[in-house]
């Protein structure tokens, strides 16, 4: 994988989906005052969006109120073939298991000096690299609380199919019958 290719890997906003498909995404907004106006860093305040999966959220975005944006990658997708900006024997990338590399710190970028995530920052890099991580890691903790759990969207009861719901029109009439006509002159055009 190039080191500059990343990949949303999924949704934003809320899950519906399984504890693997949950973990692709997060966007975390976290507001503080620029730390060049000051001599010491201040504490920075989240504004959270969308659902964590608690164990590993893919990226995670500080916003600084002054220029700074930082966007944190705690696992990327795997693109196929090696070298590619995608998935393309898949047409999507998967966000679990064999399919993604986990990175051990995470990947950081300063979006605003490098909005191409090129240039991954490491702690020696940028001072405030832990206390970056640790504010988006807690945001989206104290944010995965407020939210209520929902039910899986692709569970087996959610997936068979439910021939009550379906529209009836039997060619055979026994179990239910249609007036085409009715539908055809209700049917907009």
């Amino acid at each position: 994988m190039a080191p500059g290719a990343r990949s949303s890997c999924g949704f934003r906003g809320s899950r519906l989906l399984s504890a693997a498909a949950q973990s692709c995404m997060l966007a975390v907004s976290a507001l503080a005052s620029h730390p060049r106006r000051s001599r010491t860093s201040p504490p920075l305040q989240e504004r959270v969006h969308g659902r964590p999966h608690p164990a590993a959220p893919d990226a995670l975005v500080l916003v600084n109120a002054g220029t700074a944006i930082w966007k944190a990658f705690f696992f990327t997708p795997k693109f196929t073939p090696e070298g590619a900006n995608g998935c393309f024997p898949t047409h999507v990338c998967f966000c679990h298991g064999h399919f993604v590399t986990h990175h051990h710190p995470p990947l950081l970028y300063e979006l605003s000096k490098d909005p191409r995530e090129q240039h991954p920052l490491s702690p020696a890099s940028e001072p405030r690299f832990q206390q970056i991580l640790d504010t988006m890691l807690q945001a989206a903790a104290q944010h995965a609380q407020t939210l209520p759990e929902v039910p899986n969207q692709l569970s087996l009861g959610n997936l068979l199919w439910k021939p009550w719901l379906q529209l009836c029109c039997s060619s055979s009439g026994l179990s239910c019958q249609c007036n085409l006509e009715k539908m055809d002159q209700a049917a907009p055009r």
